[in-house]
């Protein structure tokens, strides 16, 4: 399939969860309440009047996680379906090639033995605060278990991360806000702490939009995954987009080969960081043999995972 057309696709998706989120976060801002709080300023109270005012702000970590899952699901849904395609194109293409039985004499699995140092991953940090990526709900892909479950089970997944994503986003927002109202109590002008919100609302904004990068490709990837095992692929490749901003994670383990049912493969599948645009994609051993080589199943030289992601041993 047209790889710029998956793109275009996926960049729009993301768009339509970025502009839901846009409206959450100003309806967010919107429940401050001023008067107040004002109010509170001009009789000289302390900062700890906050406690007895209305909440100083209200975010709908609900509705956050409900865009969430939906988006995720989505991608899950675009993961498969992407992975059916390029499935049928390999199919097509080598037509006249009779699949052999799954991983019949094919070469063995090479240990994955890291090497390189360890690195830091400042987006990482932007994107999911103090909780570590590895702590978040997830889903594994387990080779032995039924194609046609998988899917379902993607999106549960799906939806639990967002439950939790959508608390710290509040959470965290809370927290700025009314840090930001404490100095304003304690004397800090309108103007100042109005530009403390502007900023507050800024880093918020990339906090989203980091965010709806790298859960999009966890979710897609699981798609895909989905597809690959009902299809009876039995090997993938990683993908990256090679340009300025590939990361040394997904440099380091482009055209790489993986069997599909290699206990390594949930480490290594997209994304291995924030903001990480790689993919998985399908191989057949009766196909594509030439591909699998014992140059590309041989990871040892894949870069570490940052800090607070999931292991890739």
């Amino acid at each position: 399939m047209n790889q710029q057309a998956m793109f275009r696709q996926l960049d729009a998706a993301e768009e339509k969860l970025l502009s839901k989120w846009d409206s959450w976060l100003n309806a967010s801002f919107k429940t401050i309440p001023w008067s107040d709080i004002e109010r509170a300023a001009r009789s000289g109270s302390r900062p700890g009047v906050l406690s007895r005012l209305p909440p100083i702000i209200v975010p709908d970590a609900g509705s956050l996680a409900g865009m969430l899952a939906d988006h995720g699901a989505e991608m899950v849904a675009a993961g498969q379906a992407h992975g059916d395609l390029l499935v049928e194109e390999l199919h097509r293409k080598f037509r006249n090639r009779k699949l052999s039985e799954r991983f019949l004499e094919l070469p063995p699995i090479m240990p994955v033995e890291i090497i390189l140092p360890a690195q830091d991953d400042d987006i990482t940090a932007i994107t999911y605060g103090t909780r570590k990526f590895a702590d978040l709900p997830g889903f594994d892909f387990e080779y032995d278990e039924d194609p046609k479950v998988i899917p379902e089970k993607a999106i549960g997944a799906m939806e639990a991360r967002a439950m939790v994503l959508a608390g710290d986003v509040e959470a965290d927002l809370v927290a700025q806000v009314k840090k930001a109202m404490v100095r304003f109590l304690a004397g800090t002008s309108r103007l100042q702490t109005e530009n403390a919100l502007k900023d507050i609302l800024k880093s918020s904004w990339d906090r989203a939009s980091n965010i709806a990068t790298t859960e999009s490709t966890y979710s897609y990837n699981r798609g895909r995954l989905a597809s690959f095992a009902e299809n009876r692929v039995d090997y993938v490749q990683f993908s990256a987009v090679n340009d300025s901003r590939t990361s040394p994670q997904c440099r380091s383990r482009h055209g790489r080969v993986m069997r599909l049912d290699d206990p390594a493969l949930p480490g290594n599948t997209p994304p291995l960081h924030g903001r990480c645009r790689s993919v998985l994609v399908p191989l057949y051993s009766a196909y594509q043999g030439d591909l699998i080589t014992p140059e590309r199943l041989d990871w040892s030289l894949a870069a570490p995972l940052p800090k607070g992601w999931k292991s890739a041993a």
